[in-house]
């Protein structure tokens, strides 16, 4: 159940967690996405900006690495994103000339700023509720790299995902290797070595 007032009861949390979730993108990018950072023809959306707590309050700045970057959003994503562009859409016909319209993705129901502290504290009671094991929303960036890696994405295709400035930081902070990919390399060999 949601508790009144808190972050986790608004309509833009779960689709800001998913799109953590599905891109891998961090959590001042995920709070400065724009509607027109989306290309719905091409199921991409483009990282371009990251937003941030400053002393003077929140600041739009570019991403970790200084450079934008496109990339592909899974089709259940895009679905995601498409009903919540409809409930936001509803919230600005409530609030009406009230609503402070920046074009973000992920806003306050008045269209306000979300900052970045509160959906890092709102995540453990998502996780809690969901009666998984315990993770922060950062670690979704550790998932997604895992994962892809499992499934044999290539390492520069993760890399880019992510936003890192280089692949060696991809393969030092984030990527596991599974006992069955190391058992998928020896069995490659083999095969190789018998091919010879």
């Amino acid at each position: 159940t949601s508790r009144r007032g808190y972050l986790s009861s608004f309509p833009a949390f779960h689709p800001a967690v998913a799109f953590a979730a599905f891109t891998g993108a961090r959590r001042g990018e995920v709070l400065a996405l724009r509607w027109s950072d989306l290309d719905w023809d091409d199921a991409s959306v483009t990282i371009a900006q990251s937003l941030t707590d400053t002393k003077d309050g929140l600041a739009f700045k570019e991403p970790k690495n200084g450079r934008s970057r496109k990339i592909s959003m899974p089709a259940s994503l895009v679905a995601v994103l498409r009903a919540h562009k409809a409930v936001q859409s509803a919230e600005k016909m409530l609030v009406r000339k009230a609503y402070k319209d920046d074009g973000l993705v992920f806003a306050r129901p008045d269209g306000s700023s979300i900052r970045p502290w509160s959906l890092s504290a709102a995540f453990p009671d998502l996780v809690r509720r969901a009666g998984v094991k315990r993770i922060r929303l950062h670690d979704l960036r550790d998932t997604h790299a895992s994962l892809l890696a499992k499934a044999g994405v290539p390492i520069e295709v993760i890399s880019h995902r992510l936003g890192h400035s280089s692949i060696a930081i991809t393969v030092e902070r984030y990527l596991v290797v599974y006992p069955s990919r190391d058992r998928d390399a020896a069995a490659a060999f083999d095969r190789l070595a018998l091919a010879s």
